[in-house]
């Protein structure tokens, strides 16, 4: 009896999933099978195939002709239908992308023939995880095809919405490859990397970094966090690490990238001069089978090296050297056809030395070492064709020390005449007040002893299908882990002896370490040292369900529930030390919905009303709930004329702790973010999708630390900003003048136009337009103005007569923001392109605070000085690939960044006067331009507005690959 065959034909949706990205490692392929009259086929049995899976995974329709494939790792799948006992290709390759959900309409036609041919097909450039929440997806095929800066972070930057944030002078060189998303600080994203979270415990940045060759995918969703594994203010970056396969496979590379074609850089006398960088990397990585079709290995290595040659303010040449060591090992097994297991390592440890303060006089130079750590173990089963589960454990390390180039006294030189930086040495005669100097004109300002992390982190999740329901129960736990030890440099063990103005004699010290200003006519030293440690314990339970009403229509609606204790040292002796959030206090709802009207899957209306807690960073249980060190010393000047120290200070006019006493709102909520986003995706063509999204982000409940002084010192309380104090909250005693608050806002809108996908077989594209407004008196867990990351403690709250005037435009505000790369591939020769143009920044004026120092005291309000101008790059990379032999092949590569090198400010000076005062200036306080010593303006500051960073220069990045 002949055997009949049938000839199919299959439509393919890209639609919008109801799972989120964030967190998982996985995603999911479900469809509807029907006949050629459209009738659902039953029981029908559906094949994935994929050089990613250890086995092929199968499923069976149900009665409605719906099947589901859970669970699979990212990259590209066949289909096929086991008919009349025999598997049956359909259509064209698939690729199913990280957290997403790839829907596949399948409808027979009728018998034909005895054979059919397989059909083949290409991939998105980009899948986008959810339209509502702004989400762009990269695989490694796209990403290493174009000219990026070779760390996972830089891919982010390419997301909409994404901005550099950090401004001139960060407080770490690493600082600047975490991006703003959404409207956020740079320390308010999540990393996930093979779902475990390895965001720093203690700072709320990525806590480890990973080379291109190490990384299979990477989602990043700027629109918040889903309801079921938790929430950031800021985005999510989720990444999967490659692994191994059936085939023997692996490569050699190399890179060295320098500024050979840079004219030379403008200057700045503040923020000095980059003078030539040379970077080199060597590294490898080979996967395999350990035993076919039942366990992989992935392994892989890479160093990298750098040499930043720059000037400082002051004219004089410094190197930084900088060397790091990436490692990863994957295993992935299985346990069983349904089964699989997954362990990684990862490690990034490196050493940077001679890093600079360029604004500083003289050489300030600080060394760090740092080393991070993650192991992760996953367990994912398919239970049957409707059900699920995935399990996860897993441990974060990292261990940070700093030290200075000499353990030295710091100095700031405040008088009028800047004579004692001048007097040193270390400035010449036109020296401005306000310098950075130590003693001999070369040193550090900080020593870090310890500074340790721990999270351990274990997780699960349970995927149900029922009828038209998907139903998801999760549940969380984590203990995360902060050791701190550091202080001031130029630290004094023994006491020393003076006297105050009576002649009494007065003992100073021991001094932890030594932070001297300097006035005309007194000297103050500040001892910051701090000892101590924080810890947190978080717990969380969701539930979600994606409901299916009809076809087209996707509904998702969730509820995360949490609970948060965090302690420091110093809680068990001080109750009031501590931080709780019960399950009421982090309730987090979420509502998605999806609607394809024609039920072709080229059009899309889509809405989310969603919001997400912060993960509170350990910085502030291990300073604000722990012992701390910080006293206040005002000296008359030395007699003799020599620079004042802990061991010859001076005659003592007066004295302050800092922080005696400290406590915890006991109505403190939560920082949260709500956001709204509604909008349409369409598909244009064969292979274009373009979305329009409307955000709304407003942040919630900001943290802040207030101070109320006292006799006995400043008193610190932890509390939601905003209303009117009487008494002092935390000793309950009155004040001598009430003190009135405004609350902390922030809220981000934006316009988001965002075309993707293959307009050609061989051609790659994602373009998107930005239109956006950043704004409010609350930057986030990041301070710009004083470069100061300290979680909750940025002190922009601490004064209430500096709080006016410090809302406006937030300083990352770029109002449009147009991003556009691609790739072109042939078989001799593959180039990448990325454009990027963006509008400036917003310019504020600034005064002097006779305790915070210059740039401390807003002037007019913040953006009222203008923008910087627009800044625009062009990137270029050129790949020849070479075939040696067999699969052997050889690609030789050029990368050069800023093709037209463009040198364009991208940070002024904003210090409007150095004159000082306790309150905010009003718009008319005479500075800038035009004023300083000889005018009718002395205290002026002619500098302001003149530039002090400018782009990255032209680099060109050559290097080869060896594939096999």
């Amino acid at each position: 009896m002949k055997m009949l065959r049938r000839r199919l034909s299959v439509a393919l949706q890209m639609l919008a999933a109801a799972a989120a990205a964030e967190g998982q490692t996985t995603g999911s392929l479900t469809g509807t099978l029907a006949d050629a009259e459209g009738r659902p086929l039953r029981l029908v049995e559906v094949v994935a195939i994929s050089p990613h899976l250890l086995a092929a995974r199968r499923t069976l329709s149900d009665e409605r002709g719906f099947f589901s494939l859970r669970l699979l790792p990212p990259g590209s799948y066949r289909l096929a239908l086991v008919l009349e006992d025999r598997p049956q290709p359909v259509g064209d390759e698939i690729v199913v992308a990280l957290g997403t959900e790839t829907r596949v309409e399948i409808r027979l036609a009728a018998a034909l023939s005895e054979e059919t041919d397989a059909a083949t097909g290409s991939a998105d450039v980009a899948t986008t995880v959810d339209p509502a929440r702004g989400a762009l997806n990269l695989r490694s095929t796209t990403f290493e095809r174009l000219p990026i800066d070779r760390s996972f972070q830089m891919i982010t930057f390419f997301a909409p919405g994404a901005v550099e944030a950090v401004g001139p002078k960060p407080p770490s060189p690493s600082l600047g490859e975490n991006p703003s998303l959404g409207g956020s600080s740079v320390a308010e994203n999540r990393y996930l990397v093979d779902g475990l979270d390895v965001t720093d415990p203690a700072f709320g940045v990525a806590g480890l970094s990973l080379p291109f060759e190490f990384v299979q995918e990477i989602a990043v969703v700027t629109g918040g966090a889903g309801t079921l594994d938790g929430g950031a203010p800021g985005g999510v970056v989720n990444l999967v690490t490659r692994t191994g396969s059936d085939q023997h496979r692996g490569s050699v590379f190399g890179y060295r990238t320098d500024d050979r074609l840079d004219r030379q850089a403008p200057a700045s006398p503040l923020g000095g001069r980059f003078v030539s960088v040379a970077e080199e990397e060597l590294g490898g990585e080979a996967g395999g089978p350990i035993a076919r079709e039942r366990l992989w290995y992935f392994a892989a290595a890479a160093l990298r090296g750098e040499d930043l040659r720059r000037e400082t303010g002051q004219g004089l040449a410094v190197t930084t050297t900088s060397e790091r060591r990436f490692l990863a090992g994957k295993l992935t097994g299985r346990a069983g056809e349904r089964r699989q297991w997954t362990a990684t390592l990862l490690g990034d440890s490196g050493r940077r030395e001679d890093e600079p303060l360029l604004d500083a006089a003289g050489l300030v130079l600080q060394d760090l070492d740092r080393d991070a750590l993650a192991a992760h173990l996953r367990f994912d089963s398919v239970l049957d064709s409707r059900s699920a589960l995935e399990v996860a454990a897993g441990n974060y390390r990292a261990r940070e020390r700093e030290r200075p180039a000499a353990d030295l006294p710091s100095y700031v030189d405040l008088t009028s005449d800047s004579r004692w930086v001048r007097a040193e040495g270390c400035a010449g005669d036109d020296a401005v007040p306000g310098l950075f100097f130590v003693p001999g004109c070369r040193g550090g300002w900080f020593v870090r002893e310890r500074g340790d992390r721990d999270a351990v982190e274990v997780k699960g999740r349970l995927s149900l299908l029922r009828d038209r329901h998907e139903l998801e129960l999760g549940a969380q736990i984590r203990r995360l882990h902060y050791d701190d030890r550091w202080h001031r440099a130029g630290g004094v063990a023994e006491s020393t002896w003076t006297t105050d103005l009576s002649g009494a004699p007065v003992e100073i010290g021991p001094v932890a370490g030594q932070g001297w200003y300097l006035f005309d006519d007194s000297a103050f030293l500040i001892e910051r040292a701090h000892d101590g440690w924080g810890r947190s314990e978080e717990a969380a339970l969701a539930l979600a369900d994606v409901w299916r009403p009809r076809d087209g229509l996707t509904l998702r609606a969730g509820l995360r529930l949490a609970a948060v204790r965090q302690e420091g040292s110093k809680s068990a002796a001080d109750a009031r030390r501590r931080l709780r959030f019960d399950p009421g206090d982090l309730l987090a709802p979420g509502l998605n919905i999806a609607w394809d009207p024609r039920g072709r899957g080229r059009t899309t209306l889509f809405a989310l009303y969603e919001r997400s807690f912060e993960s509170v960073p350990l910085d502030l249980a291990a300073n604000f709930f722990s012992s701390g060190r910080q006293q206040l010393w005002e000296f008359a000047p030395n007699e003799d004329g020599r620079l004042p120290t802990a061991e010859s200070p001076g005659i003592l006019l007066d004295e302050w702790v800092i922080q005696s006493a400290v406590a915890v709102d006991p109505h403190l909520e939560p920082t949260s973010v709500e956001q709204v986003a509604v909008g349409l995706e369409q598909q244009l063509g064969r292979s274009l999708r373009l979305t329009l999204r409307a955000l709304r982000r407003d942040t919630r409940g900001a943290i802040e630390d207030l101070y109320f002084w006292a006799e006995d010192g400043n008193h610190a309380y932890l509390t939601n900003p905003g209303g009117r104090y009487e008494t002092d909250p935390v000793t309950g005693e009155p004040l001598a003048e009430p003190v009135s608050l405004p609350s902390a806002w922030r809220r981000y809108r934006a316009l988001e136009t965002v075309l993707r996908g293959r307009p050609g077989d061989a051609w790659d594209l994602y373009a998107s337009w930005v239109l956006s407004r950043a704004e409010g008196n609350y930057q986030g867990l990041y301070w710009r103005e004083n470069s100061e990351l300290y979680p909750h403690s940025t002190g922009a709250f601490n004064d209430p007569a500096l709080v006016p005037g410090s809302a406006g435009p937030q300083p990352f505000d770029r109002t449009h923001q147009v991003k556009v790369f691609a790739t072109r591939s042939w078989r001799w020769l593959s180039t990448g392109t990325v454009f990027r143009w963006f509008t400036g920044t917003p310019i504020s004026r600034f005064g002097s605070h006779p305790l915070y120092g210059p740039g401390m005291r807003p002037v007019g309000d913040r953006g009222d000085g203008g923008r910087t101008p627009d800044v625009w790059s062009l990137d270029f990379r050129l790949e020849l690939p070479l075939r040696l032999s067999g699969a052997l092949e050889l690609s030789l590569v050029a990368d050069l960044f800023n093709v037209t090198d463009q040198h364009r400010a991208t940070a002024v000076d904003e210090l409007w006067t150095w004159a000082e005062a306790l309150a905010s200036g009003p718009p008319d306080e005479c500075g800038g331009p035009g004023t300083g010593p000889g005018t009718s303006c002395p205290a002026g500051n002619p500098s302001w507005g003149e530039p002090t960073a400018f782009q990255q220069p032209r680099v060109v990045r050559l290097g080869a690959r060896l594939r096999w």
